[in-house]
């Protein structure tokens, strides 16, 4: 989700569910459900079953304060701060939507909640028109089940006209002021690496994870590319280099050109560039709604012949249009996407980060990815601490990570734990041979 400062596009929300925190040694492992129920801060009114302006979010359950107040927070990749409702905030929203519904924290009523007085007030603008405003304070933070993170910054909202707050995961601007979770969880000895890593697995799942500290092989397939970031000190965002070919009826339409795009789960839908806007038009014969945001046109069957390849670095990503958002209007079919004519800023979001696996390490400014595996495998491994030079892996481009075969164990009851003495022999002799 971007700030007002960096795109124009107006949305709704959606909500996401939150299933409970799975705290294991060295990573905190949050599930994330997809809920695709009432819109918030705009009409609820939807032109078919599966076509729709809202949008999806997921979502993290944190405990706040000396009493543990229970809040619920939106997941954001394109955001780099949290900030929630404080308990006598005033609403400001539409449709009748109560803004304390997904929790509230009583900043007066927390014996360890300290007011930041040098930071001012805390503002937040976002290009729906929604806002939020209040305080900047520092409390303890956990995201429920795991150990609190001491003396966490973030803005408590007094007034807002967004129904739910937000838990950025996005590089901090300014990494002193301590309100980057991933960052504070690797400062407190949580997790061993300031990264984290990203599955939001198939539309029809409808279910992912993230984890903080800690990668899981089974989600996806081949091996992970590393790619560094286009760091922006005014601005920065997971933003990387990529290149788009659309192809159709198994023939390229659009080898497109490697821009900037930015890895945003706050984002439902992904910005393109325009210039694919007309390719797809005439490859399927259609023509831009305006209103629904979206492609239209005679038949969804014609998407089991159009595939998006997105190419990072030599790694290609396939991404079949049916596993984006589309759906009937009438006797027509509605593909949404949403394009930028300016050329400026462009957007990979959940429809096609659904196909990536992603990890992001926000000390060395590089995201790894891979083609996403949907499935219930799961082996899971902890990341190799930070400064690290070299780390022992089978995968020939992971940098953050080591072999989770040769590490892993499991418990009879399923879990993974990481047994440090095998890594360490492991990544020893693993040394001598690459």
């Amino acid at each position: 989700m971007q700030l007002l400062s960096l795109i124009a596009a107006s949305a709704t929300l959606s909500i996401v569910a939150s299933s409970p925190v799975k705290v294991n040694p060295g990573y905190v492992a949050v599930p994330i459900q997809v809920d695709r129920g009432a819109t918030l801060g705009q009409s609820k009114e939807t032109i078919s079953m599966s076509v729709s302006r809202k949008e999806q979010l997921f979502l993290a359950d944190l405990e706040i304060g000396s009493n543990g107040e229970h809040v619920t927070v939106a997941v954001d990749t394109g955001s780099e701060y949290l900030w929630v409702m404080d308990s006598n905030v005033e609403c400001d929203v539409t449709n009748g939507d109560d803004c304390k519904e997904f929790g509230t924290f009583s900043s007066s009523d927390s014996k360890s909640f300290v007011k930041d007085e040098d930071r001012g007030e805390f503002q937040v603008s976002y290009l729906s028109g929604k806002k939020a405003n209040g305080v900047w304070g520092n409390d303890d933070v956990s995201i429920a089940g795991s150990a609190p993170v001491h003396g966490f910054e973030f803005g408590v909202a007094q007034q807002a006209s967004s129904k739910i707050g937000i838990l950025g995961l996005n590089f901090p601007s300014d990494g002193s002021q301590g309100y980057s979770l991933p960052q504070k969880l690797h400062e407190q000895g949580i997790i061993p690496r300031n990264a984290y890593s990203v599955f939001l697995n198939s539309k029809q799942a409808g279910s992912g994870s993230i984890m903080f500290g800690a990668v899981d092989h089974g989600k996806y397939d081949g091996d992970l590319v590393t790619v560094p970031v286009q760091y922006d000190e005014e601005f920065p965002r997971v933003n990387v280099s990529a290149r788009i070919d659309v192809n159709y009826q198994s023939n390229s339409v659009d080898s497109g050109k490697e821009v900037g795009y930015i890895l945003d789960t706050g984002s439902t839908r992904s910005r393109l560039p325009g210039s694919y806007l007309d390719t797809l038009k005439q490859a399927l014969g259609g023509s831009y709604d305006d209103q629904w945001k979206g492609i239209s046109f005679d038949s969804c069957s014609k998407l089991d012949a159009l595939i998006f390849y997105v190419n990072f670095y030599g790694k290609t990503i396939t991404v079949p249009a049916k596993s984006l958002d589309y759906g009937t209007q009438g006797d027509r079919c509605l593909l949404q996407l949403n394009f930028n004519q300016d050329n400026d800023v462009f957007i990979l979001g959940m429809d096609m980060l659904r196909s990536i696996y992603f990890l992001v390490d926000l000390d060395d400014r590089e995201v790894q990815l891979a083609q996403a595996r949907y499935g219930d495998d799961s082996k899971i491994e902890v990341f190799q601490s930070s400064g690290s030079q070299r780390l022992a892996s089978s995968k020939k481009d992971v940098k953050v990570i080591a072999t989770a075969a040769a590490v892993e164990e499991k418990t009879s009851a399923g879990a993974v734990i990481v047994n440090p003495i095998k890594a360490m022999i492991m990544g020893l002799l693993l040394a001598c041979f690459i």
